[in-house]
């Protein structure tokens, strides 16, 4: 009977022995699965690859920029070669501004506009309520998009500038860049951050702030 219930014991010890080392492995494993976990990388070389050329050099409109990150909106802001009495602006126009999320992400991070950058610019009427109870203005139809793209491999000046509107109304699928003269002196001049006008973005002034 002794020898039975030492074996019993015995048999028991040999069991949790077991169980021990079992959950020893099972920790370890945890531990190594966790180590090896492919973590994400960042880099300052980033480079984006959402803007699409035919043969021609024409950038292809891209129809989904509605779902890119809104940066900011102005009415009537507008840089003039010759100086306008505002007496004499009979209409002014929404500008609404979309850059693509990658950009975006980047830009928040490095302060830096990467390579591929793209935003899109919409123009649109604006349209007046006065009545009792409603006064003010809201945008109505889009009237022109134009679009600007960081390329420095495809373009001379790094930045080229582009325009889809069609003429008669309407919009075009693909457009051809403007001359450098057209856009990107003003942009060279006038812009706060890499020929983007980020002084009136306030979503890209808030991103720029908090850069640690």
């Amino acid at each position: 009977m002794k020898n039975f219930i030492l074996i019993i014991v015995i048999f028991l010890i040999i069991i949790g022995l077991a169980i021990t080392n079992s959950s020893k492995n099972l920790l370890s494993n945890d531990s190594k699965d966790k180590i090896t976990q492919p973590q994400p990388t960042t880099t300052n070389n980033k480079s984006i690859n959402v803007a699409k050329f035919d043969n021609e050099n024409n950038l292809i409109r891209p129809e989904n920029y509605r779902e890119w990150v809104f940066v900011g909106s102005s009415l009537g802001l507008n840089y003039q070669q010759n100086l306008v009495d505002p007496s004499q602006i009979t209409e002014q126009f929404y500008h609404n501004t979309y850059i693509y999320p990658d950009a975006y992400h980047e830009f928040s991070r490095t302060g830096k506009f990467p390579e591929g950058t793209m935003l899109i610019l919409e123009i649109l009427t604006q349209e007046k309520k006065k009545e009792p109870s409603l006064q003010g203005s809201y945008e109505k139809d889009v009237i022109a998009i134009e679009a600007s793209v960081k390329n420095s491999k495809r373009f001379k000046d790094g930045w080229a500038y582009f325009s889809f509107d069609k003429e008669g109304g309407g919009f075009l699928t693909k457009a051809k860049a403007f001359e450098s003269k057209s856009c990107f002196d003003c942009h060279d001049k006038k812009a706060e951050t890499d020929h983007v006008f980020t002084q009136f973005y306030p979503v890209l002034r808030s991103a720029k702030a908090s850069i640690k």
